[in-house]
């Protein structure tokens, strides 16, 4: 993910900027903590050939990170050269898939 661009998100969902920094220490951890941003930096991109395949779930109707961040994360991970696939189920939020899988446990 990207925090760069999941701040105003969080901040409209009541996790308010001053906060998320707060937490984060700073906006200078976000590019630590997003993939996204670390994936794109010419430094790593080495390391995109040691990756396993990689597959994100993601539910269209999850109100805390949207979908596109998933999708966006894939689209870097296929610009570096790793295989990457994102899986979309429509309708779903951010706990569906975990409440869905304990179904069949």
């Amino acid at each position: 993910y990207n925090l760069f661009n999941l701040v105003d998100h969080f901040h409209n969902r009541h996790l308010y900027r001053s906060i998320f920094l707060s937490i984060m220490e700073g906006e200078e951890s976000f590019e630590q903590f997003s993939p996204e941003v670390r994936i794109k930096d010419p430094r790593n991109r080495e390391a995109a050939s040691f990756l396993p395949p990689i597959k994100l779930f993601h539910g269209t109707s999850d109100y805390s990170i949207p979908s596109d961040a998933s999708i966006n994360l894939v689209e870097a991970l296929k610009g570096v050269g790793a295989e990457a696939k994102v899986i979309l189920y429509e309708r779903k939020s951010h706990t569906d898939l975990f409440l869905q899988v304990s179904d069949y446990c």
